[in-house]
């Protein structure tokens, strides 16, 4: 198929599967170059998603009266930033868990928390149920030994709403440990 981009994009967005995997194929060196730089592991999947996503969503009338190579160009750096950014989003979550984990290390020892139960303690702290606030408070509370009212100044909220998350929290850890001891 030698059909020209705008063709093929047009073809896409009425539904046609093999223009889009000849665009797929002609921006296929493109895509496994930027997913190196990104250094994580779905990173061409991202970069395939969005760029399929891009050719869905084009409006071809706007490059209508330019020629092909801007709309080429314009393809291109779309998926340049879409790379930048989903390697910024990735490094920075890298930091946090790294931080995360290195807190859980070397926390105050006053806790009187060993390292095993520490590592239990993260690893349910991972639960997608519960909230960012939840995690911080519980993390906080058992890992660390901070009483309520220095959790909620370190938080900027009020004592009661430090408990409120650690019950709630608490409540979802329960929950997830009945249905896991039930299976």
């Amino acid at each position: 198929m030698d059909e020209s981009i705008y063709n093929l994009i047009n073809c896409i967005q009425k539904g046609d599967e093999d223009a889009l995997l000849e665009m797929i194929n002609r921006f296929e060196p493109l895509i496994k170059k930027l997913s190196k730089k990104m250094i994580y592991e779905k990173s061409e999947t991202d970069l395939i998603i969005f760029f399929i996503q891009i050719l869905q969503s084009l409006d071809l009338g706007k490059f209508s009266k330019f020629s092909e190579a801007s709309l080429v160009r314009y393809i291109q750096v779309s998926l340049n930033n879409k790379a930048i950014g989903c390697s910024k989003r990735h490094y920075l979550y890298k930091i946090e868990e790294v931080h995360l984990d290195f807190d859980m290390f070397y926390a105050d020892t006053n806790t009187g928390v060993d390292i095993s139960t520490k590592l239990a303690i993260h690893e349910l702290l991972e639960l997608n149920e519960l909230s960012q606030r939840q995690r911080e408070v519980l993390k906080r509370y058992y890992l660390y030994g901070y009483s309520d009212i220095e959790i909620a100044q370190k938080l900027n909220i009020s004592r009661q709403a430090v408990c409120k998350s650690r019950n709630r929290g608490l409540n979802i850890i329960r929950d997830y440990l009945k249905i896991d001891l039930l299976n």
